[in-house]
């Protein structure tokens, strides 16, 4: 395939995938639009991934691999992106898989260039014959900064980097790369990257299939890192001086509720695994934090964390899980 022909570079890091990188692979190569092209990104894997990408690569000229040393989701990213050829990029997990459709639905818009961003829905699912339920089409056009509040009040922009395609030269002309050695590398990356683009199309229709039910998941377990990783991200979108210079007055209660949100998210982690005494210091960073952020009732509605906020302003959301716990293990032994 020519270079020119190539209107979307499909990026997948691997990492000891095995057991899911067939059916990612083949979801991509399901696509009824032949104008792509495929990266897969071996990030130092150890079973039979990299065979598996060399058997496809073997099989479709499309397909390129490239084998590096393991440097974690993010590096794998960056290096695909690097290779990448195509007028837009998606990052594809290799865990999950595409609806076949996907390519076809946007052409048209990709093919005329006009957008920097393209985003879409996904579903969230434990296995492969889980449907999607498709909502009643809903279709918008933003400015990067309308879009970027939409993510704030979790509408129809996510802060995922999977449900979105980019033009690839976004990364480039603004010097934005995922995160080398963080986790909950997206909530770093995608608000810069709305933020500095100037028109966004967006669908509510469901194309990506997310696996939650992988062992290996990043959000299978926790660890202190994991969660003070996602606390900065928090902190980097709330204090960055180039967010707040682009928000209008109207809008800057958004980035307050999404702060908080985030907070009220992390602090529910500790108290469902029971980790505030393992992880004291954090715990007290978000108290703390919560503290000093209040919010009006009235922004309350705006946050998708709505019930544990309530609870924690009543004093009741550690109770609450405390309740829940004990109850779980009743039910167990029962």
């Amino acid at each position: 395939m020519e270079t020119s022909d190539i209107l979307v570079s499909f990026i997948i890091p691997v990492y000891n995938v095995e057991r899911y990188l067939k059916r990612c692979i083949d979801s991509v190569l399901a696509q009824t639009s032949t104008a792509y092209e495929v990266i897969l990104v071996n990030d130092g894997s150890t079973d039979t991934s990299p065979e598996i990408c060399e058997g496809y690569s073997a099989c479709y000229e499309q397909i390129k691999v490239i084998h590096k040393k393991n440097g974690g989701l993010s590096d794998a990213r960056n290096h695909g992106l690097h290779y990448a050829q195509g007028v837009y990029v998606l990052f594809l997990d290799s865990d999950d898989w595409l609806e076949p459709q996907l390519l076809s639905d946007f052409e048209e818009k990709l093919a005329n260039k006009a957008f920097d961003m393209l985003t879409f829905d996904r579903e969230f699912v434990r296995k492969t014959t889980d449907p999607i339920q498709q909502p009643p089409l809903k279709t918008a056009i933003f400015t990067g900064c309308q879009a970027f509040v939409e993510m704030l009040r979790h509408q129809m922009i996510t802060g995922f980097a999977t449900d979105k395609f980019y033009k690839r030269t976004l990364f480039y002309d603004y010097d934005i790369t995922f995160p080398v050695g963080k986790t909950y590398e997206d909530l770093g990356t995608i608000y810069k990257l709305l933020l500095h683009s100037d028109q966004v199309f967006s669908s509510n229709q469901k194309y990506y299939h997310y696996l939650v039910s992988n062992p290996d998941s990043i959000t299978y377990t926790w660890s202190e890192k994991k969660l003070l990783d996602m606390l900065g991200f928090y902190r980097e979108i709330k204090q960055s001086s180039f967010v707040n210079e682009s928000l209008s007055d109207t809008d800057l209660p958004y980035l307050q509720t999404f702060y908080v949100d985030g907070l009220v998210y992390l602090l529910s982690i500790l108290y469902k695994e029971d980790l505030t005494k393992k992880f004291f210091g954090l715990y007290a960073q978000l108290k703390e934090d919560l503290k000093r952020n209040p919010i009006a009732w009235s922004q309350v509605w705006f946050l998708p964390n709505r019930n544990k906020y309530l609870l924690y302003r009543l004093g009741l959301l550690g109770l609450a899980f405390d309740l829940k716990r004990k109850l779980s293990g009743l039910l167990n032994k029962g």
